[in-house]
């Protein structure tokens, strides 16, 4: 497992095995389709997202270019895969190894990066990215990463990766980082719904032309939607015509407005399976999925390799969970609709023999 964390943290090397499409995606197909082999025991939020995955698949027939309704089905199968193979792990400390050695060779391409040396393409080139092309997605990785490892008190590992995620200066990795580390002590799900009505509140004040641009990415994702969904992959044909705004966004830069704009109504299989696991709060990595959410509001970390990896993974192995089986779902349901009954309990009437005369 240790191996497989660190092929897909390395795989991805700008300008050498990744020019459009991240080479995470690609180690991520050699690998996971061998967890296949991996007995399991299936959970409610198996069923979800078996039931997500084919629609996703259904969708692909009335999605506007069929590669891209292709390779999103086919995103979505291999992080499947990878929750598949989470909630067959007793333990995930090797695969976050892996992960951990992978973000330092990262983080020290950054220092050479600074210092003005540049073995692999970078996007701007004043802020260096090392492994991951654009720092922002080098902050979100590392920033992901050391809560993995805080997770599991795997500190000797994180100060390697403090260097890369100072240097990419990312303003949304630094507060998942923040959020992550106050999830360890804070374990209630409002703490992700609060994180993330407030960095929707500061996107919609558009203070910054970054701000500015994303809030129109959703407004024209909310502007085109459908019954049944654009379809898979079908937000890579949305184009925008206003001034000084990239007209071909490719995303949405917000994963919940993407997969109600790809899939309409059955965008609740995946709503419902992060309600269940955001629901778990006393699972060891639910920080994890809470920093990986609160960035999902605001950037498309569901469709970049390492952190869609990442939150699969251990999506799955919240799975684990006894509180997420059949048996104490169907309980805690009953429960709550016998506390919350609206029939009063019966007064009950003294006999005649007890009234005095």
């Amino acid at each position: 497992m240790f191996l497989l964390g660190l092929f897909i943290a390395v795989a991805s090397i700008p300008g050498w095995t990744s020019v459009s499409i991240p080479a995470g995606w690609a180690a991520m197909s050699l690998m996971l389709p061998f967890v296949l082999w991996r007995e399991v025991k299936w959970t409610p939020l198996h069923i979800l997202l078996a039931i997500f995955l084919a629609y996703v698949a259904i969708s692909v027939l009335w999605s506007t270019d069929y590669w891209d309704g292709a390779w999103r089905l086919w995103q979505f199968s291999l992080l499947a895969l990878a929750f598949h193979l989470g909630s067959t792990l007793s333990s995930l400390r090797s695969i976050f190894a892996g992960l951990a050695i992978g973000g330092a060779i990262s983080s020290a391409l950054a220092i050479v990066q600074y210092f003005g040396i540049y073995p692999v393409q970078q996007y701007p080139l004043d802020t260096p990215a090392g492994l991951h092309y654009n720092p922002v997605f080098q902050g979100m990785i590392l920033a992901l990463i050391i809560i993995a490892l805080t997770t599991e008190c795997m500190w000797w590992y994180i100060p390697a990766l403090l260097p890369g995620l100072w240097l990419a200066q990312s303003r949304g990795a630094f507060a998942a980082l923040g959020l992550g580390l106050v999830a360890q002590w804070v374990r209630h799900p409002m703490l992700w719904l609060l994180a993330a009505l407030g960095v929707i509140f500061y996107t919609t004040l558009a203070l910054s032309p970054a701000e500015y641009e994303r809030l129109i990415y959703w407004k024209a994702s909310l502007a085109n939607l459908s019954w049944l969904g654009n379809g898979a992959g079908s937000i890579t044909d949305l184009w925008i015509i206003l001034p000084n705004i990239s007209p071909h966004p490719l995303e949405s830069h917000n994963d919940f407005i993407q997969l109600v704009f790809e899939f309409s109504f059955a965008a609740i299989f995946p709503f419902a399976t992060f309600a269940l696991i955001l629901w778990n709060s006393q699972a060891r990595s639910w920080p994890i999925v809470v920093a990986f959410l609160f960035l999902s509001c605001f950037t498309f970390p569901l469709f970049t390799p390492i952190p869609a990896f990442l939150f699969a993974l251990c999506s799955g192995h919240i799975s684990r969970d006894p509180n997420l089986s059949w048996i104490s779902l169907a309980n805690r349901r009953r429960a709550f609709f016998l506390q919350h009954s609206l029939a009063q309990p019966i007064q009950s009437q003294p006999s005649r023999e007890a009234i005095p005369t």
